[in-house]
Protein backbone atom coordinates (compact mmCIF):
# COMPACT_ATOMS: atom_id res chain seq x y z
CA UNK A 1 0.00 0.00 0.00
CA UNK A 2 1.56 3.41 -0.99
CA UNK A 3 2.08 5.54 1.86
CA UNK A 4 -0.04 8.43 0.62
CA UNK A 5 -2.96 6.19 0.71
CA UNK A 6 -2.27 5.30 4.22
CA UNK A 7 -1.50 8.30 5.54
CA UNK A 8 -5.28 9.37 3.98
CA UNK A 9 -6.27 6.16 5.77
CA UNK A 10 -4.47 7.13 9.09
CA UNK A 11 -6.09 10.77 9.21
CA UNK A 12 -9.55 10.04 7.90
CA UNK A 13 -10.12 7.52 11.04
CA UNK A 14 -8.71 10.31 13.27
CA UNK A 15 -11.21 12.59 11.61
CA UNK A 16 -13.58 10.10 12.60
CA UNK A 17 -12.67 9.65 16.51
CA UNK A 18 -14.55 12.75 17.31
CA UNK A 19 -14.08 16.70 17.54
CA UNK A 20 -12.88 18.93 20.42
CA UNK A 21 -15.30 21.37 20.52
CA UNK A 22 -14.82 24.82 21.60
CA UNK A 23 -17.18 23.93 24.98
CA UNK A 24 -15.13 21.92 27.66
CA UNK A 25 -16.59 18.36 26.41
CA UNK A 26 -14.99 16.21 23.62
CA UNK A 27 -18.00 15.44 21.01
CA UNK A 28 -17.24 11.26 19.80
CA UNK A 29 -17.75 10.74 16.36
CA UNK A 30 -20.28 8.57 15.65
CA UNK A 31 -17.98 5.60 14.47
CA UNK A 32 -15.21 6.07 17.35
CA UNK A 33 -15.20 2.65 18.82
CA UNK A 34 -14.55 1.34 15.04
CA UNK A 35 -12.07 4.57 14.64
CA UNK A 36 -9.84 3.29 17.67
CA UNK A 37 -9.60 -0.25 17.43
CA UNK A 38 -8.63 0.79 13.51
CA UNK A 39 -5.89 2.57 14.76
CA UNK A 40 -4.83 -0.10 16.96
CA UNK A 41 -4.65 -2.35 14.04
CA UNK A 42 -2.22 0.04 11.97
CA UNK A 43 -0.37 0.03 14.77
CA UNK A 44 -0.22 -3.63 15.00
CA UNK A 45 1.29 -3.77 11.38
CA UNK A 46 3.51 -0.82 11.45
CA UNK A 47 6.77 -0.63 9.74
CA UNK A 48 10.63 -1.23 10.82
CA UNK A 49 10.47 2.68 10.22
CA UNK A 50 7.50 3.20 12.52
CA UNK A 51 5.89 5.56 9.65
CA UNK A 52 2.31 4.75 11.50
CA UNK A 53 3.68 6.15 14.84
CA UNK A 54 5.66 8.76 13.34
CA UNK A 55 2.21 9.86 11.39
CA UNK A 56 0.14 9.78 14.70
CA UNK A 57 2.87 11.77 16.27
CA UNK A 58 2.51 14.34 13.63
CA UNK A 59 -1.00 14.45 14.21
CA UNK A 60 -0.86 14.83 17.70
CA UNK A 61 -4.03 12.68 18.14
CA UNK A 62 -2.93 11.39 21.89
CA UNK A 63 -3.39 15.05 23.02
CA UNK A 64 -5.88 16.24 20.92
CA UNK A 65 -8.18 12.88 21.10
CA UNK A 66 -7.01 10.25 22.91
CA UNK A 67 -6.85 11.79 25.97
CA UNK A 68 -9.76 14.03 25.82
CA UNK A 69 -11.86 10.80 25.12
CA UNK A 70 -9.77 8.48 28.29
CA UNK A 71 -11.05 11.90 30.65
CA UNK A 72 -14.71 12.80 28.95
CA UNK A 73 -15.97 9.46 28.95
CA UNK A 74 -13.97 7.17 31.20
CA UNK A 75 -17.82 5.81 32.12
CA UNK A 76 -17.70 3.99 28.85
CA UNK A 77 -16.34 1.28 29.73
CA UNK A 78 -15.82 -0.53 26.17
CA UNK A 79 -14.66 2.78 24.67
CA UNK A 80 -12.04 3.47 27.74
CA UNK A 81 -10.90 -0.16 27.20
CA UNK A 82 -10.04 0.27 23.47
CA UNK A 83 -8.46 3.63 23.98
CA UNK A 84 -6.40 2.23 26.37
CA UNK A 85 -5.59 -1.20 24.80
Amino acid sequence: MSSALISAEITATCNALGDANKSTKYILGPHCKESAKDLIKYLRRDDETHSIRRQLGDTNVVHTDLIPIIIHFSDNEELFDIILS
